[in-house]
């Protein structure tokens, strides 16, 4: 047996080489780019992880600050309202003070600009009773 290589023999190997070395390299070029793109996924993926975990935060904070503004109003009304009620109560006080004085100053006699700020009064009181 005789085997000699001859040069159609030699032609046509290298032909498969390079084509299969071609073919490898089509194949690892669509690899690659596979992977560029699951790199990029990935990427994506984190960033709307991260984009999700600010936005929690903000909300997060939002949230406290808004409570907080929730505790300031609840206790500035609360302090309001006491205040309005002493204010009431010394009110009452001063205006049943007046009444009396009034009184008395009508009981000893005084007359004119005495009595006509009582009357005043009484109306005054009469015209709140029922708001």
């Amino acid at each position: 047996m005789d085997q000699t290589i001859t040069l159609q023999a030699l032609v046509q190997s290298a032909a498969l080489i390079v084509g299969m070395w071609g073919f490898i390299k089509i194949i690892m070029e669509i690899v690659k780019a596979i992977n560029a793109r699951h790199d990029k996924e990935m990427e994506w993926d984190r960033t709307k992880e991260d984009l999700e975990k600010g936005r929690q935060e903000i909300i997060e904070r939002y949230d406290q600050k808004l409570s907080e503004l929730e505790k300031m109003i609840v206790e500035n009304y609360t302090q309001t309202e006491a205040k309005i009620q002493e204010l009431n109560a010394i009110n009452l006080l001063l205006t049943k003070s007046i009444r009396a004085i009034l009184a008395g100053q009508i009981e000893q006699g005084l007359n004119g600009p005495v009595t006509e700020a009582k009357r005043a009064l009484d109306e005054f009181i009469d015209s709140k009773a029922f708001d």
